[in-house]
């Protein structure tokens, strides 16, 4: 069965939250337990893969939304969508939001001392979506200086900061 009717998709659903037996979810819809089964392995499966749709499209545009933060961080999850939507590029405010979460930036105060560690981007035309983003010097420092003390690890730095390895190292070897 490949398209769920509502009623179909009504009763599934009271199935997996608990709320409905398999048998009687059985007997409501006029077929066997074993159909059952079937219909829950594919609803569970389709619901699986739209998740997975969604958490792609949110890492699509972690970037982005990143840049946004950095060159505008008293923006919220509203203006940051409608910032991307000027780019042609549309994600919902609730998306925007769960990403900022992710990221540990779900406060204003979180984003504005995010944005600290960057340079400001004013050459480029339109300041609210800069190119790249570039590290202030004394962040890079911090950085380095954090492995060098042993503070912290390679990984959990450049996962922190947002740096590939490959720049964390190049940045390490000039600081030694």
């Amino acid at each position: 069965m490949k398209d769920f009717s509502q009623k179909k998709t009504r009763i599934l659903k009271r199935v997996v939250a608990g709320r409905l037996s398999k048998s009687e979810g059985a007997r409501r819809l006029g077929v066997s337990r074993t159909t059952i089964y079937r219909w829950l392995d594919e609803f569970e499966k389709r619901k699986t893969e739209a998740l997975a749709k969604k958490e792609k499209k949110r890492s699509l545009f972690k970037k982005d939304i990143l840049r946004i933060v950095v060159a505008r961080p008293k923006f919220g999850p509203k203006r940051i969508s409608k910032a991307l939507a000027k780019k042609g590029k549309k994600i919902s405010p609730k998306s925007v939001w769960l990403v900022l979460k992710d990221l540990g930036l779900g406060t204003r105060e979180k984003r504005e001392d995010y944005s600290y560690d960057f340079q400001d981007q004013e050459q480029v035309e339109d300041a609210s979506f800069p190119k790249r983003l570039r590290l202030t010097p004394e962040a890079r420092k911090r950085m380095v200086e954090q492995v060098a003390l042993g503070d912290k690890g390679v990984s959990e730095i450049c996962r922190e900061y947002h740096v590939a390895r490959k720049t964390f190292y190049k940045w390490y070897k000039r600081y030694l």
